[in-house]
């Protein structure tokens, strides 16, 4: 029983020095941990789910009569999924991907047209020398009060950019700016709308054709911004319209600009 007692106060009285070596080496620990996470890496690879929205501007139409469409009236909107890579340890990184565009043209009113009896230009269906306008009167006939027609058109692009972040290790959390090109690989879908009333009654006329449009279109875009917040820009290099060869009259193809705002969702 003594060597037991014994026994017992001689742990008791070398406990706290064993607690102060499991502290200190609990410490350490921590310590080398902490010095881990804040030792510079490589930065790592991230996705971007990213929408732009904003306006198409059409400038440099060679004859406005023969290319009846609004130049400041037309919108887009696209998505599209960037995968980046850095380059390095620079702020450089390199991003590829891909998305659909969506972007909707409105006709000018036609020549004579007013308030009370309104008349547009629409593009004309069938297969055509370039684009062939007519007016909504023509199409829709008598006794049809319309509305503002428009046209859509959607493609699957594909897109490359160099970006550069003023933070490599959070991206997403500092000032960045980016300029790329985009492709549109594939022409998915266009639309010609004509909204109309007839007897009171609201209808629409919808012809599904390309009119012409061209089924490849490329040009360069750019983004600066905050965060997940940013002004967008774009210029399209290649012809609205698919130009025909040996025509002679040459189809007019206006400069398409784009300006919006651009949101990092992901």
């Amino acid at each position: 029983m003594k060597k037991l007692l014994l026994t017992f106060f001689l742990g008791m009285s070398t406990a706290p020095s064993w607690a102060t070596d499991l502290q200190k080496a609990s410490e350490g620990n921590t310590t080398n941990r902490k010095a881990e996470q804040h030792l510079p890496g490589q930065p790592a690879k991230y996705a971007s789910l990213l929408i732009d929205i904003g306006a198409n501007i059409l400038q440099d139409a060679s004859d406005q009569k023969k290319f009846p469409l609004y130049s400041w009236n037309d919108r887009f909107l696209h998505a599209s999924w960037m995968f980046y890579t850095p380059l390095g340890r620079s702020p450089f990184s390199f991003g590829i991907g891909g998305g659909i565009a969506h972007d909707r043209y409105d006709f000018q009113k036609a020549e004579g047209s007013t308030d009370d009896s309104q008349d547009f230009h629409v593009l004309q269906s069938g297969k055509h020398d370039g684009p062939t306008f007519t007016t909504t009167s023509t199409v829709l006939g008598a006794g049809c009060q319309p509305k503002q027609p428009f046209l859509t058109a959607q493609y699957l692009e594909g897109k490359m950019e160099f970006r550069i972040n003023n933070n490599i290790y959070y991206p997403k959390e500092s000032f960045f700016a980016n300029l790329g090109g985009h492709a549109g690989l594939y022409l998915m879908d266009v639309s010609q709308h004509i909204p109309y009333t007839q007897q009171g009654k609201s209808k629409e006329r919808i012809d599904r054709e390309d009119f012409g449009l061209s089924p490849v279109r490329y040009g360069i875009h750019g983004r600066i911004g905050w965060q997940r917040a940013s002004v967008f820009g774009a210029v399209t290099l290649s012809p609205l319209f698919e130009e025909k060869k040996g025509t002679e009259v040459a189809t007019p193809n206006p400069t398409m600009y784009k300006i919006g705002v651009s949101i990092d969702l992901f």
